[in-house]
């Protein structure tokens, strides 16, 4: 009977050493590395674009808005695009 428990102990606490590397091995890199700059800093050189509507830092006009409507997205955006369009307000700049 002692040699039962004993082989279910071994068995339990092998399985739960199994269970405790999975989470361990999927996040190990697994080959991939990620680009570094000598001194071990992120290599963020590249070509970056920057067309995006998505203003750096909150308007004011939101105000404490948190979420909003896909017409509201809709109409911000067109608002942004046509304010930002160089050949639609090139006149405009050029009279002021």
């Amino acid at each position: 009977m002692m040699t039962i428990r004993a082989f279910g102990f071994v068995a339990a606490i092998s399985l739960f050493a199994v269970l405790l590397s999975i989470p361990v091995a999927a996040q190990s890199s697994g080959g991939s590395t990620s680009a570094s700059t000598p001194d071990g800093q992120p290599d963020l050189s590249g070509v970056w674009d920057f067309r995006t509507v998505t203003p750096l830092e909150r308007p004011e006009e939101f105000g404490d808005q948190a979420f909003f409507s896909e017409e509201e997205v809709a109409a911000y955006a067109a608002e942004r695009v046509l304010e930002n369009n160089a050949d639609l307000n090139r006149e405009e700049r050029d009279h002021n």
